[in-house]
């Protein structure tokens, strides 16, 4: 009789494991479904702030026509405040496409916008500008590996990467415009 108390004992042992692993089970299941819902949000937020924002709408369309000049006049000027804010969204954008917080295929909502405004000249050459004079103004990181935080890196590693950034564009003095007093 002992004996059988005991095997009825282990299947209900058995029985509490398995019910306890079906349950981790489905908690686990709906922690994915639950963060896949998050992610699909917060991408939805992303691309919707680029449809919305009507200061990046429009440099889009700037940059995808390559109608943006860089010249004398650009530095203070309303143009500067609206391909800031372009490009700050575009490399923060990027940012969390470096830190893997988005992945390739959400980076794809993105990535159209973002290849087509480096493919911009003018563009490139405003941020050349912007990051030899960052250069200058001594943002190096402790080890002299070169630039550790300079204005819209994560967007300028990504062309880097993508070989949309040309190889001349950390050579400083390479035909480049310079309208940044480089000289402080």
């Amino acid at each position: 009789m002992e004996y059988i108390m005991d095997h009825i004992k282990e299947i209900c042992e058995c029985i509490s494991v398995f019910i306890g692993l079906i349950g981790l089970f489905m908690a686990v299941n709906e922690y994915r479904k639950s963060n896949k819902v998050k992610r699909a949000t917060y991408i939805d937020q992303l691309t919707e702030r680029l449809k919305s924002d009507q200061d990046i709408r429009d440099m889009i369309y700037v940059f995808q026509y390559d109608e943006f000049e860089y010249t004398e006049d650009f530095h203070g000027s309303e143009l500067e405040k609206k391909v800031d804010r372009a490009l700050q969204y575009f490399s923060y954008i990027c940012y969390l496409k470096e830190k893997r917080i988005i992945t390739n295929d959400e980076f794809m909502f993105f990535e159209i916008d973002i290849s087509q405004a480096l493919r911009c000249k003018d563009l490139i050459e405003y941020l050349y500008n912007l990051y030899h004079y960052e250069c200058e103004i001594g943002n190096y990181d402790p080890q002299g590996n070169g630039i550790e935080n300079y204005s819209f890196g994560s967007l300028i590693r990504y062309g880097k990467q993508k070989g949309i950034i040309p190889d001349d564009f950390f050579i400083k003095e390479k035909g480049h415009k310079h309208y940044l007093n480089f000289n402080l």
